[in-house]
């Protein structure tokens, strides 16, 4: 046998081997896909989640994350999840993909304060897990912050839309039908295309995170001058794992790795909140006016968004067990 096929099969026996070999022989390496922005809440959040990882496992369990998905929108992380990435952050559009029943959290004005949301997730939680169990696996679920209205002149009340471009993200049908149903124009934007729609007067209104636009203020300012201060709905942020990889792990690991994950994104929700009051403040100090609304505009915005009629809309997109379960928990918050 020559040198050259001697070291072929050696090499196959060797990789043969190192499939088979338990985890406590060899490191596992996941690649998580973020497209978040650098040193933001969840940012850091995950990087120190990374670090406990590391610590709990002697470093045989490590989270990576490669920068071919920092910039990718949420259709192709989820895709990615499927033949390249171990697992990822994903947002309420990402979400949405994998659960449709969780974007009813993030449908304007059904969850209207943090502990609303609180007593949302934690029924919501479980049945997601469930729903997704026979690929994925749930590793937390937590706030970041608030999606306002940012727009090129003052909103204050439902009319305030009528005949104005609103960019909405192209799944997003029943936000779509809502906005249209209002008298606004709903226009395709991605998170991608906000700075060149508004910068080239192709949009009036984005509903989005005063986080994120915080990373882009600069290039937005001259054309974004409001945001309502109304509370449209949560934004949040779900951390999941292929149910492949998640069973490669040790079960003795699981649980630390488990209760890690929970720790870091209620630190990551509590550092969000915090920051959005903070990234507001300081675009208001460099130009942009809050418009602040009162108890009945608010009311306005509740009973169109939320009111009867509307949750009879909603019943053809949602699962209505699931939405009574989840108003059920709501309710008892505000009593």
């Amino acid at each position: 046998m020559t040198g050259r096929k001697t070291a072929i099969i050696s090499a196959a026996i060797f990789l043969l081997l190192a499939g088979a070999l338990p985890l406590g022989a060899q490191t596992l390496r996941l690649q998580f896909g973020a497209a978040i922005p650098a040193n933001s809440p969840w940012d850091i959040g995950i990087r120190q989640l990374a670090s406990e990882w590391a610590r709990i496992s002697a470093n045989k369990v490590l989270m990576q994350f490669p920068r071919s998905a920092s910039s990718i929108t949420q259709d192709e992380m989820v895709q990615r999840l499927s033949y390249q990435l171990n697992g990822a952050l994903l947002e309420n559009s990402g979400i949405n993909i994998l659960d449709s029943n969780m974007f009813y959290l993030a449908m304007p004005s059904v969850i209207q304060s943090e502990a609303e949301f609180l007593a949302a997730i934690e029924i919501a939680t479980p049945l997601m897990a469930q729903k997704i169990s026979d690929q994925f696996v749930v590793l937390g679920i937590a706030q970041g912050g608030w999606v306002y209205f940012f727009a090129n002149k003052t909103i204050y009340t439902p009319s305030d839309l009528v005949g104005m471009r609103v960019g909405v993200n192209p799944d997003h049908e029943i936000l779509i039908q809502q906005l249209q149903n209002l008298g606004a124009r709903p226009v395709k934007a991605t998170s991608t295309s906000l700075i060149l729609q508004f910068n080239s007067n192709q949009l009036d209104v984005a509903y989005t995170s005063p986080l994120f636009v915080s990373t882009m203020w600069s290039q937005l300012r001259r054309s974004v001058s409001h945001m309502s201060a109304l509370k449209i709905s949560p934004f949040f942020g779900a951390l999941v794992i292929n149910k492949r990889d998640w069973d490669r792990i040790p079960d003795s690991l699981k649980p630390a790795l488990q209760a890690a994950a929970t720790s870091a994104v209620q630190k990551i929700a509590a550092s969000s909140l915090s920051m959005e009051a903070d990234a507001i403040r300081q675009m208001q100090n460099q130009g942009l006016t809050v418009n602040t609304v009162n108890p009945a505009q608010i009311q306005e915005w509740n009973s169109y968004f939320n009111g009867a009629q509307m949750q009879d809309t909603l019943r053809q997109s949602f699962d209505a067990q699931f939405m009574a379960s989840i108003n059920a928990a709501i309710s008892l918050v505000r009593e």
